[in-house]
């Protein structure tokens, strides 16, 4: 009879029972506390019942207790981040708390640390697509480096002897922004490969909790705030760069080119490189559009700064202050030319579409999206287009310069011609006009084509 009693409380209760004894069966159902082990005669009532599950005791049971009530932890308080008892929970410490039942606290946080995990394995694939993404960008820099090489090879070849240590300048050149290129890629690949190492280690901690069966274990080893928070890093901002255009550069041709110009000057008056690069020999100042402040040199080469006005006739192609665009315009292929310009007043030489207005704001070069330049404005050399500038720096004055234009690649370069030549800045658009090279000269300022 006694034995038939306790069967009816083991049963109609659904117990706890917490093993003191490791190796004694426990009851897996968690209602009533119960400190005690499980008898044979115990283990053979809960085994005939379908709701009880028996589950073999282990060291962490003992984490199922209260350390200050000695009763089992029943509920989560999730303000607090801890386990408690119903005595903890009736001692108003945790009074409006969200608190929930163990078991119930416990699959929450699996489902959120299931989340996390598989947004980690997202992120861990994503960075496995964006390293075959460089090491795909790396095979296009060396098939640009191959071909590269070979249109200077064949220039030299034709140029005999005499042009073999040119020659070998030109290539080191190449082979430089090579390097560079790689290793910038090299860079990026290793902090792919740390980000993907870092990933790996959290995948496999939070793998290892999931695994856990002890509910406490879960909750108290990992914060669940500190799930979400895992889910924010990683590489987002690498992400974003990877849309759109590439960010990592290919070699520069325009420098290759220059280069190249620079070399020959004196031998050749036309080069043809690769894909025909000629100079822009039929560039002259078109003095339909030259303002009435603008002098302009009898062939047409040279813009001048004048206090004196000019009173030309007004036209809708004439600026009304200090500017002049080129007879040509250019809407395909690849373009050179340099110029001279003064080391005093203030200029400004670049690119414009022959739609850019003629009075107002945005008829100055660079402050519309229809121009781009390179200028000295009061001793300060600057970029400008579209309204945003941006300083450049100059050890030395920017005298003599050269511009090359890639149309369709959509590319504007600057070049100084010292030694060595030194890359100023290269614009970056989707070309949609002619383009005509365009000038500006104010207070003694003056810009010169010389080829």
């Amino acid at each position: 009879m006694a034995t038939a009693d306790r069967s009816d409380k083991l049963t109609d209760s659904a117990c706890l029972s917490l093993s003191a004894d490791p190796g004694t069966p426990v009851c897996g159902v968690s209602t009533e506390l119960l400190l005690e082990s499980l008898s044979d005669m115990d283990v053979k009532i809960h085994n005939n019942s379908p709701e009880h599950v028996l589950v073999e005791p282990t060291t962490l049971m003992k984490n199922r207790t209260c350390s200050i009530h000695k009763e089992v932890l029943k509920y989560y308080c999730y303000e607090d981040a801890v386990c408690l008892c119903v005595s903890c929970g009736q001692n108003g410490k945790h009074e409006g708390h969200q608190v929930e039942p163990l078991e119930k606290a416990s699959q929450k946080m699996k489902e959120k640390l299931r989340a996390v995990l598989q947004k980690l394995t997202s992120d861990g694939k994503e960075i496995e697509k964006r390293t075959r993404s460089l090491e795909d960008h790396k095979t296009e820099i060396q098939g640009e480096e191959d071909r590269m090489r070979e249109m200077v090879t064949v220039l030299f070849n034709n140029l005999r002897e005499q042009l073999d240590t040119q020659g070998k300048r030109v290539l080191s050149e190449i082979s430089r922004q090579k390097d560079k290129k790689n290793r910038q890629v090299s860079d990026q690949i290793r902090q792919l490969e740390i980000q993907k190492k870092m990933l790996s280690t959290k995948i496999l901690h939070i793998e290892d909790i999931c695994s856990k069966m002890d509910p406490s274990t879960i909750l108290e080893g990992w914060e669940w705030k500190k799930a979400g928070n895992v889910a924010q890093t990683g590489h987002h901002k690498d992400r974003r760069r990877s849309k759109g255009a590439c960010t990592w550069g290919y070699l520069d041709e325009g420098h290759v080119t220059v280069t190249l110009h620079q070399v020959l000057a004196g031998i050749m008056t036309r080069v043809r490189v690769g894909r025909c690069v000629p100079e822009a020999s039929g560039i002259s100042l078109d003095e339909n559009t030259a303002g009435d402040y603008v002098v302009l040199s009898r062939d047409s080469k040279t813009a001048s700064w004048s206090q004196i006005n000019q009173k030309r006739l007004e036209t809708p192609e004439r600026f009304c202050f200090y500017q002049v665009l080129s007879t040509r315009g250019f809407s395909s292929g690849q373009h050179y030319w340099e110029v001279d310009t003064s080391s005093s007043g203030n200029w400004m030489l670049g690119m414009a579409y022959p739609s850019i207005d003629r009075k107002g704001h945005q008829a100055f070069l660079g402050f519309s999206d229809k121009s781009w330049c390179l200028g000295l404005r009061h001793k300060d050399y600057s970029l400008m287009h579209n309204s945003k500038g941006k300083p450049l720096k100059s050890d030395s004055p920017l005298q003599r310069l050269g511009i090359y234009l890639d149309y369709e690649a959509g590319r504007l370069s600057f070049y100084q011609l010292s030694d060595p030549i030194r890359h100023l800045h290269t614009f970056g658009a989707a070309f949609s006009e002619p383009l005509h090279a365009a000038f500006f000269v104010e207070h003694e300022g003056w810009v010169k084509i010389t080829s």
